[in-house]
């Protein structure tokens, strides 16, 4: 099982990577002004939802416990 844990962290930290690069760029993006308000909005819903997303990345790592106890 602590292989699978291992992959499974692994995984995790890549994707919340990815994650932390989009929430960077979005940020960014609003911060540089000259949108639109479409435009402004749908960065703000993406942006919102790359955050959403790293929570629930982050929940799952909760959820497998302490590295090396038991994982």
């Amino acid at each position: 099982m602590s292989e699978l844990h291992a992959s499974i962290r692994g995984l995790l930290h890549d994707v919340n990577d990815e994650l932390s690069v989009a929430v960077m760029e979005l940020e960014l993006l609003l911060e540089g002004g000259g949108l639109d308000g479409a435009a402004r909005e749908s960065l703000a819903s993406s942006l919102e939802a790359c955050r959403r997303a790293a929570g629930s990345l982050k929940q799952v790592w909760r959820e497998l416990g302490p590295p090396g106890k038991g994982s």
